[in-house]
């Protein structure tokens, strides 16, 4: 939730009573993105009107329901949620009266959405205790000049929460792991690279050695268990196919 924000200097820096901020019209009200090591410009964007009502969701932790047989589901906590702000805001330069163009403003908001910089949300004297990005933007404009610049728009804004991680745990270095060369391959079409290639490596090419998988060494008994396994297969094969055939051949003689 929002905690209380110790200065209480408007944002011309000025003194303001504290009672200005719980009026119906807020004296401040401020988003602006959090600088870094690497960027430290600030991009700032002031409400002077408002909003008038600031709407916090998503609280609420998500649950998961375990059913028991016989018994009531058990809730068990899974995680905490992204926490969510929603408002309101007339958009238009308090200074002049509201004749001068918001073009500014208006980009600086598109500034922030595009891009999901993590801002800080100030509202009168609270400020929230997380950091937020900008997960949704409309912006109405309701009055322009002779130019066609507006000076007058509504903003719905939606923000969301960002954790903030420890970016020199994340961005980790990439493991890299050298492969030992294939000293014998086999070629693209099945065939050995270094000779006894079939008609399709020759037509496609050979591929580069170590894009190729190892063939494997067999000793002179695997070999030779290969070979016996394969006329075993054989031997059935061609049995099941004299079976099938003097089969076919006593049905036809039946019905003949």
């Amino acid at each position: 939730m929002p905690k209380i924000v110790k200065s209480f200097k408007s944002v011309s820096g000025s003194v303001v009573n504290p009672q200005g901020f719980r009026s119906s019209r807020p004296a401040r009200a401020k988003l602006a993105n959090i600088p870094t090591k690497e960027d430290s410009t600030v991009i700032e964007v002031l409400f002077p009107f408002g909003p008038q009502n600031v709407d916090h969701a998503t609280l609420e932790g998500v649950t998961a329901s375990i059913s028991r047989p016989g018994r009531k589901p058990l809730l068990v906590h899974e995680n905490e949620q992204l926490r969510t702000v929603s408002f309101d805001a007339v958009l238009a330069d308090k200074a002049s009266g509201g004749t001068r163009p918001i073009t500014d403003i208006i980009d600086n908001l598109e500034t922030l959405a595009a891009t999901s910089l993590p801002c800080s949300f100030i509202y009168g004297l609270t400020s929230l205790s997380y950091n937020v990005v900008i997960t949704r933007l409309n912006i109405n404009v309701s009055y322009r000049n002779g130019a066609g610049e507006p000076l007058r728009a509504e903003a719905s804004i939606q923000l969301t929460e960002t954790p903030v991680f420890n970016q020199d745990v994340l961005e980790l270095k990439a493991v890299v792991k050298t492969v030992p060369a294939a000293t014998q391959t086999y070629s693209k079409g099945g065939g050995d690279v270094t000779g006894g290639g079939n008609t399709q490596d020759d037509e496609e090419g050979a591929v580069a050695d170590s894009q190729l998988p190892t063939r494997p060494v067999f000793t002179a008994s695997e070999r030779a268990y290969e070979e016996q396994r394969k006329r075993n297969y054989a031997a059935a094969q061609s049995a099941d196919r004299k079976y099938f055939q003097q089969a076919a051949s006593k049905q036809a003689t039946f019905f003949y």
